[in-house]
């Protein structure tokens, strides 16, 4: 009887940019760190020569400790062939949940998948992928702890919509919508939001959420 095929924990990627290493949603945290630090080791000799690799570590749909994230980083850059820019994960962590006021969402336990519609009479917060063809609607905030390839819609212009990753269809805030064709391709694939910005419907990384909390939305506009 032949023995069963094991699933790789650790996935390594090349890209013009680097290299990108996905980390399985299946496997425990002692799996992931046992063979990153075994892939880390067997690639240090191709890259031993010249300026460190950037690395894009990408966790899934899930999130770790600080400590934790602390230590994958750690055993990538061991040894100085690796340089970690960035962790990318398609969710986002429960105190970020909290800041963003998603903890008086309606909850939607996902995925929503083509030809449903969801819509909640105050705020909405999608556990899972919002599949293209599906439809999510909130009164103030739409927050999507997954994927957003469908549509999403808040009924009030001073809304938000927030998503681990906005390939979305049609994002409408209010009585203003930015289309999908028109969402910027480098923050396609990241954790970002949407909001009014100017009399029109504007994406951002999520990274420049902290400046919307501080600012208000004329806060995002660029320095002239």
């Amino acid at each position: 009887m032949a023995a069963p095929i094991s699933r790789p924990h650790v996935f390594v990627k090349g890209t013009e940019a680097g290299l990108t290493f996905f980390l399985s949603e299946e496997s425990s945290f002692g799996e992931l760190r046992d063979e990153l630090r075994r892939k880390v080791r067997e690639a240090q000799g191709r890259f031993s020569s010249g300026p460190p690799v950037p690395v894009v570590l990408h966790l899934g749909r899930r999130r770790f400790s600080s400590e934790r994230e602390e230590e994958l980083i750690r055993i990538l850059e061991e040894g100085g062939s690796f340089r970690v820019r960035e962790i990318r994960a398609d969710v986002f962590p429960e105190e970020e949940c909290t800041a963003f006021g998603a903890r008086s969402a309606q909850v939607y336990l996902g995925p929503v998948r083509s030809g449903e519609h969801v819509a909640a009479t105050g705020d909405l917060l999608v556990v899972g992928d919002v599949h293209g063809g599906a439809k999510v609607e909130g009164r103030e905030a739409v927050y999507v702890l997954g994927r957003l390839a469908g549509e999403a819609r808040v009924r009030e212009a001073t809304g938000i919509v927030v998503a681990g990753s906005l390939r979305a269809a049609l994002l409408v805030i209010g009585d203003l919508h930015l289309a999908g064709a028109d969402i910027p391709e480098e923050y396609r694939d990241l954790p970002g939001f949407a909001v009014q910005v100017g009399g029109e419907v504007a994406v951002f990384p999520y990274r420049e959420f902290r400046r919307l909390r501080m600012r208000g939305p004329e806060g995002l506009r660029p320095e002239a």
